[in-house]
């Protein structure tokens, strides 16, 4: 438990905080001292010179001079000895010594120095003067300023009350000035002492908060490591996913003994993609989807597994080809297997498509749509077929079945379905949707070129759309001629 401590320094919340602030100030402690004690033995030699001017006494200007001599000897001694580090204590003491020793020299100089004990007004204020420089340059605990001072004051008073030029008021007076110097001066020291406290606690608050900024970025460096390793673990996953997802996309060269050409523009926004194509041929009829998941990424990247392998079951398993009836089976599997009910509001995943059913034998094409459309171009004129209005999954409003459109086919005729990536991709000038009617219309006029060139056409507008800007959802289109 910590207590409040009072020293000669000031308030200090422990006895480790007081030596921690020794410890700190002790460079400057030494320095100011030792320089003090220099200037101090130097200075009372220096004035030594006028003793020859103020006394005829030979004995008295001998010891006068002797004494002077033996204190700049004093100083001088310390001054060179302190060129090594001191303890505080050490420093404390030789301090005390050197003030009263500059007390009791000055009040012997005075004494001496005034035979007639007549004193001049110079010498009146030596004394409070000298002190007021003790107690603004040494450095020592109050307590032993005020001993030296006390000591030196009372001796200066008694000295005084031997002079006859020295009446009563006088050294009243004096004793009053002395009392304030003293006053003053612990004050004075006071102050000094809070001065150096406050900048040493700021250090000390520096100190803890760049140790505790250093254990914070320690830390956050470890958990920056942790992140990063999961994330190389979980992107190295998302990649091993998106080569699984990859391998149940179908290669569409199966379809090429049913169909002229085709092309597929297939741009995952992430590394695992929530667009995906499905493709098959049973009883001689091919089935084409092009499906668009609820959101993208891992969400959608797991929803496209489902109805890749539904799908799978539906058309191989149950024999349905019919393209209303397909969506129709796909959509009650996804709810049952999602459980998704009036109620449960947290799980409307679920997915948009357009599937085709293309009969080469007899020239039919079913389609079925949940939001995606199909574009049917012949002979440069292009039909849209609305897909319903309702996903794959539970919707309050959904209708019965999907709609079932037939369309008479012709050799050459050209069949477009897609996802809304392409079309809702921000880009261009204004940073904008390259919106479903560029697309048609971009369709449109591709259409007159092989399915290839149709393909890197596409694919460039694209990307010179998208330009600099980030990718706004996966990207798929698909592009069959009969």
């Amino acid at each position: 438990m910590q207590t409040n401590v009072y020293t000669v320094w000031g308030n200090c919340k422990d006895l480790l905080t007081e030596k921690k602030f020794l410890t700190y100030q002790h460079s400057e402690i030494q320095d100011r001292n030792r320089m003090a004690v220099l200037v101090g033995g130097f200075t009372i030699l220096l004035v030594g010179l006028s003793d020859f001017l103020r006394t005829n006494h030979q004995l008295f200007l001998t010891i006068s001079i002797t004494i002077r001599i033996l204190f700049f000897i004093f100083c001088l001694y310390y001054f060179v000895t302190w060129k090594k580090k001191q303890t505080i204590q050490s420093i404390y003491t030789t301090s005390f010594i050197f003030s009263l020793f500059v007390g009791i020299s000055i009040n012997a100089f005075i004494y001496l120095l005034n035979p007639d004990k007549i004193i001049e007004i110079i010498d009146l204020l030596t004394i409070p003067i000298t002190f007021i420089l003790v107690y603004v340059f040494v450095i020592i605990p109050v307590y032993l300023l005020l001993i030296s001072g006390l000591v030196t004051s009372i001796l200066y008073i008694i000295i005084l009350s031997q002079f006859t030029n020295i009446d009563t008021s006088t050294i009243i007076i004096i004793s009053i000035i002395l009392v304030t110097i003293h006053a003053m001066g612990f004050y004075i020291n006071r102050f000094l002492s809070k001065v150096r406290r406050n900048e040493f606690f700021r250090i000390q608050e520096i100190k803890i908060l760049n140790i505790e900024l250093h254990e914070e970025i320690e830390e956050r460096k470890t958990v920056q490591e942790k992140l990063q390793k999961t994330y190389s673990e979980i992107t190295e996953s998302l990649y091993y996913a998106s080569n699984l997802q990859v391998s149940l996309l179908p290669d569409l060269k199966i379809t090429k003994k049913y169909i002229s050409d085709y092309f597929v523009l297939y741009a995952p926004c992430d590394i695992v993609s929530g667009d995906f194509y499905w493709a098959t041929i049973y009883n001689d009829k091919i089935i084409v989807t092009a499906a668009d998941c609820t959101g993208h990424g891992i969400r959608a990247g797991f929803m496209s597994f489902m109805a890749i392998t539904l799908l799978d079951d539906i058309v191989h398993v149950k024999g349905i080809t019919k393209a209303s009836e397909i969506l129709d089976n796909l959509r009650e599997h996804v709810i049952k297997n999602l459980h998704q009910t009036p109620e449960n509001t947290d799980l409307r995943d679920g997915l948009d498509i357009a599937l085709c059913v293309i009969d080469t034998e007899n020239m039919v094409l079913e389609y079925a749509g949940a939001f995606n459309p199909l574009l049917h171009i012949r002979n440069h004129q292009m039909v849209e077929y609305k897909a319903d209005r309702m996903p794959i999954s539970f919707y309050i409003a959904a209708k019965p079945h999907f709609t079932n459109h037939t369309i008479p086919l012709e050799k050459g005729d050209k069949i477009y379905i897609y996802s809304d990536g392409y079309a809702d991709q921000f880009g261009g000038e204004k940073n904008k949707k390259f919106t479903h009617k560029r697309l048609k219309r971009e369709i449109l006029i591709s259409s007159k070129l092989p399915m290839q060139e149709q393909y890197e056409l596409l694919t460039y507008l694209h990307i010179q759309w998208k330009g600099k800007h980030k990718r706004t959802d996966d990207v798929l289109l698909l592009g069959i001629e009969i």
